[in-house]
């Protein structure tokens, strides 16, 4: 019998999980505990504990997609687990799941970008390269209170929104998650899916530091303290002028358009 029922294997083959956490990653049974893996690009998955090393199961697939599951009775606690994936060309790869960790973008941060006080809304927006409990991944974030749905798409996951669907923080409007494994260079999109109807967009982060050249718009995660500034002879010329007896140049841009 299947830990997951028929509808939430219908939402996460649809892209249409209310709260992906809820479902995906571990989760306390009424005897022990269970993990959920979405993940088409395994032929098989095992769970393997980051410290000890050893393989606690062989995951049991569940749907034809790429749907997997593994009940654990003899377990009484969470454990810190890695997901060790056999992939449909041979290779192996081990990464930690996504769906294992809390929320980064902290309350206070989010009450202050909510009341439009928050002066460094950059720090917490965009995309940052960072280490979570040991694992270094990338962390995604990006206002959009009008969404149904948003999700981090890329190469990385086949440009496929049912991979990497994000956490809506509580009322802030603000979509968020950690995906482990993703470093500088990467190139995202977010697929978004609007309230009023299941039709999807694909948009570049406002709040990304780098963007693809066009034609393409993707945007790249990016070591913005590493970038070697080419205005030193400006700046130094800039402090020594009064700029206000000198001419301005005024730009204006309609977002709309």
């Amino acid at each position: 019998m299947s830990i997951l029922s028929h509808d939430q294997i219908a939402q996460i083959l649809t892209n249409n999980l209310v709260d992906p956490f809820a479902v995906l990653g571990m989760h306390w049974e009424k005897d022990g505990i269970s993990v959920r893996v979405y993940a088409p690009e395994a032929r098989s998955v095992e769970v393997v504990r980051r410290i000890g090393k050893d393989t606690v199961c062989s995951m049991t697939r569940v749907h034809d997609d790429g749907i997997f599951e593994y009940a654990l009775p003899d377990e009484k606690r969470f454990f810190d687990y890695d997901l060790v994936m056999r992939l449909h060309d041979g290779t192996i790869k081990r990464t930690a799941d996504a769906y294992s960790f809390l929320p980064v973008m902290t309350e206070q941060s989010r009450y202050f970008f909510n009341e439009g006080t928050h002066e460094r809304p950059y720090d917490d927006l965009g995309s940052h390269v960072r280490t979570i409990h040991g694992v270094r991944g990338t962390v995604f974030a990006v206002w959009a209170p009008n969404a149904k749905r948003v999700s981090v798409v890329g190469e990385f996951s086949s440009w496929d929104g049912r991979r990497f669907p994000m956490r809506l923080l509580g009322a802030s409007g603000v979509w968020e998650l950690f995906i482990p494994g993703l470093d500088y260079g990467v190139v995202y999109k977010y697929e978004i899916k609007k309230h009023d109807r299941d039709h999807l967009v694909l948009k570049t982060d406002p709040y990304g530091y780098y963007q693809e050249s066009p034609p393409n718009h993707g945007t790249i995660v990016f070591d913005i303290d590493s970038y070697k500034w080419g205005d030193t002879a400006w700046i130094d010329k800039r402090a020594k002028s009064n700029l206000l007896d000198r001419p301005m140049s005024i730009y204006e841009l309609h977002l709309g358009s």
